[in-house]
C-alpha cells in the first residue's frame, strides 16, 4: 500500500472520510470569507487564548487550589453536560471568525482572566510577614543539604524521597512556619516557593538552563493572557466600526468536496494529526511515572484517573483494535477515517486539556528532577497542539454539531459513544 495512494477495494470497504471531507470544506469556507492569513492568525490566538487561562494557575500557586473549580465552574455554566464529557468546552473562545467577539460570553471570559490576573497581583504584594522570610537556602550556597534538615519535607521536596539520604534545599523549619501562620487562602506560596528553591537558585547562580525554562513556562501564560488582550481588543473596535459584519459560514460548507490529490502536504498534515496523538499518550503515561519519582502521589492518582477515564471511552469505542483499523484507510487516503477522527477526538477534548491544565499547575512540583522539568515542558507543548487544533476545528470553524451528530451514529452503529454529545 502506498501512502496517500488510492485506495484499493478491501481498504475503502467501510471506511468512511465525512467529517474530514466536512472538516475541509468549511475550512475552505472559511478562507474564502475571512481569506488565509485571517486563518492562521486565528490559530494562533486560539492556541493563546488556551494558553492564557492557565493565570487562574499562578493564582493557585499564590493563594489555594481552591480557586481552579471555582474558576471553571463559572466557564462550566455555558455548557454543564457536554462540558463534563468534553472537559475542552469549559474554555470558550472569543475569536470573531465564530460571530460577534463582543459577545456576553467572550466578555465574561476576557473578564473573569483579567480579574485573575488582578487577584494574583494582590497575592503576590500581600504584607505577610513569613513570606518574606526565605524558605530557601541562600543563593551563595545553593547546595544540596541531607539527614535530619530533609526529614520534616514532604516527599516532594526530598530528592529521592524513598532515600534515608535524600537530599533538599528548602528549610524545612521555615517552610512549617509558613503555613502556621500564613492564612490559608495564602498557603499556596508556601509550596510554589519551595518547590522553586532548586531551580531558582541555580538558573541565577549557575544559569541552569532548565531554571530557564521553569521560568519562561511560569511567565507564558502572562505573555498570553497580554497578547489575547490586544487582539480581542482590536477584534471589538473593528465590529465597532460602520459597514462591519461577522456572518456565520454558509449552509453549503457543509457539503462534502471532492478530495485533493495527495502531495507533500497532506501527508505532513497526516503525520502530525497520528504522531501528536501517540506522543501524547506516551507523555501522559511519563507524567505519571514523573510524579511518583518526584514523590507527588496525589498527583499522580489524580492524572492516573484522567487516563483511565480517557481510555475507558476509547475502549468502550473499540481502542486499540479500532485505531489499527483505522490506521491503514488513513494513510492510504492521506486522511483520517471517521473511526480515527472519533478514537483521537476522545483524547483531544478529554484527556488533553485535563492533562494540560494538571501538569501545568503541578510543574513547580517537579522541578527537582532534571527530566521531569524537561518532559513536562515538551508535554505541555504536545497537549497545547492538540488542544488548539481540537478548538479550532470544533469551535472556530463550527464542526461541533456536524462532528458530534456523525460521531454520534457512527459510535451507535457499533455500540460505544463519543466524548462529545449533541449541541442544541
Amino acid at each position: 500500500m502506498d501512502l496517500c495512494g488510492d485506495l484499493t477495494h478491501d481498504e475503502a470497504a467501510g471506511a468512511s472520510f465525512e467529517l474530514t471531507d466536512r472538516a475541509r470544506a468549511r475550512a475552505a469556507a472559511a478562507q474564502k470569507q475571512h481569506g488565509a492569513w485571517r486563518l492562521w492568525s486565528v490559530y494562533a490566538f486560539t492556541m493563546m487564548d488556551l494558553l492564557s487561562h492557565n493565570v487562574i494557575m499562578l493564582l493557585a500557586w499564590f493563594t489555594t487550589a481552591y480557586v481552579i473549580p471555582v474558576y471553571l465552574a463559572i466557564h462550566l455554566v455555558s455548557w454543564p453536560w457536554q462540558a463534563v464529557r468534553a472537559p475542552l468546552l469549559w474554555l470558550p473562545e472569543c475569536s470573531s471568525l465564530r460571530g460577534d467577539p463582543c459577545s456576553v460570553a467572550s466578555v465574561v471570559s476576557v473578564l473573569l482572566r483579567l480579574a485573575v490576573l488582578i487577584f494574583w497581583f494582590c497575592a503576590v504584594s500581600f504584607p505577610v510577614e513569613s513570606l518574606r522570610r526565605s524558605i530557601c537556602f541562600h543563593f551563595d550556597d545553593p547546595g544540596y543539604y541531607s539527614g535530619a534538615e530533609c526529614q520534616n519535607l514532604p516527599a516532594w521536596l526530598r530528592t529521592p524521597w524513598w532515600s534515608d539520604n535524600a537530599t533538599c534545599v528548602a528549610r524545612a523549619s521555615r517552610y512549617e512556619r509558613c503555613f502556621d501562620e500564613v492564612p490559608w487562602y495564602l498557603q499556596g506560596q508556601c509550596n510554589s516557593r519551595a518547590g522553586g528553591c532548586a531551580r531558582t537558585a541555580r538558573f541565577f547562580v549557575f544559569s541552569d538552563a532548565a531554571g530557564f525554562l521553569s521560568i519562561c513556562v511560569r511567565c507564558s501564560s502572562l505573555l498570553a493572557l497580554a497578547l489575547v488582550l490586544l487582539e480581542w481588543g482590536f477584534y471589538c473596535l473593528c465590529a465597532c466600526c460602520p459597514g462591519t459584519s461577522y456572518e456565520p459560514l454558509p449552509d453549503h460548507s457543509l457539503e462534502a468536496v471532492p478530495r485533493p490529490d495527495p502531495g507533500l502536504w497532506p501527508r505532513l498534515m497526516l503525520v502530525k494529526l497520528i504522531g501528536l496523538f501517540m506522543l501524547d499518550v506516551v507523555s501522559d503515561v511519563n507524567g505519571i511515572v514523573q510524579f511518583v519519582l518526584t514523590g507527588n502521589f496525589k498527583f499522580a492518582a489524580i492524572s492516573s484517573l484522567v487516563f483511565i477515564y480517557s481510555a475507558g471511552q476509547q475502549i468502550a469505542s473499540g481502542g486499540i483494535q479500532k485505531f489499527l483499523r483505522a490506521l491503514g484507510p488513513s494513510l492510504a487516503a492521506c486522511q483520517p477515517t471517521d473511526e480515527l477522527q472519533a478514537l483521537m477526538l476522545s483524547e483531544m477534548t478529554v484527556e488533553a486539556p485535563l492533562q494540560f491544565m494538571l501538569q501545568f499547575y503541578t510543574f513547580t512540583y517537579v522541578l527537582s528532577s532534571d527530566w521531569a522539568t524537561y518532559s513536562f515542558v515538551f508535554s505541555l507543548l504536545l497537549s497545547l497542539l492538540s488542544v488548539t487544533d481540537a478548538a479550532y476545528q470544533l469551535i472556530q470553524l463550527e464542526l461541533i454539531q456536524v462532528q458530534a451528530l456523525h460521531l454520534a451514529e457512527v459510535e451507535s452503529s457499533r455500540g460505544g459513544h463519543t466524548a462529545i454529545t449533541r449541541v442544541p
